[in-house]
């Protein structure tokens, strides 16, 4: 009951910071996304926590502040390399790429990209391949003064 119930509140808040995110509420986005992390920290509840500071990140690099959303996605990373996460860890390869990217960091905006492209192709999931291709592509555009 007790495992049922932190899950259901670290996911409640993930979900609802995402649903902020999408609404363009980015500071009450970000406000969840914490409290998720948060609760997931004193739970322990490890890949919730690495979902929570991708979250993080995503929002630091949405306001541009770059660094802060760099040090968020390797926190992030390091937790879910650790419990081997597969689609969280590409998804937090795939934000940390964004960031670089939005630093104009091409070496690095690659490598993240295809870090997520590569976990993506393991486990077979062509829409997640797809945008982070198209990421790719807009890049590219932006970089030649497109």
């Amino acid at each position: 009951d007790f495992i049922v119930s932190v899950w259901s509140e670290v996911y409640d808040l993930i979900f609802t910071a995402k649903t902020m995110q999408n609404l363009k509420n980015i500071e009450d986005a970000l406000n969840y996304y914490q409290e998720a992390g948060e609760a997931a920290k004193r739970a322990k509840y490890l890949q919730a926590q690495g979902k929570a500071l991708t979250g993080i990140g995503e929002i630091h690099r949405i306001k541009n502040i770059t660094s802060i959303a760099l040090e968020n996605h390797q926190k992030s990373i390091f937790i879910l390399e650790k419990i081997d996460a597969k689609c969280d860890l590409a998804e937090a390869y795939y934000q940390l790429a964004l960031s670089y990217q939005a630093m104009d960091d091409r070496p690095n905006s690659q490598l993240y990209f295809q870090k997520a492209l590569t976990l993506w192709e393991r486990i077979d999931a062509p829409k997640q391949i797809e945008r982070v291709r198209q990421s790719m592509e807009s890049g590219r555009i932006s970089d030649s003064g497109g």
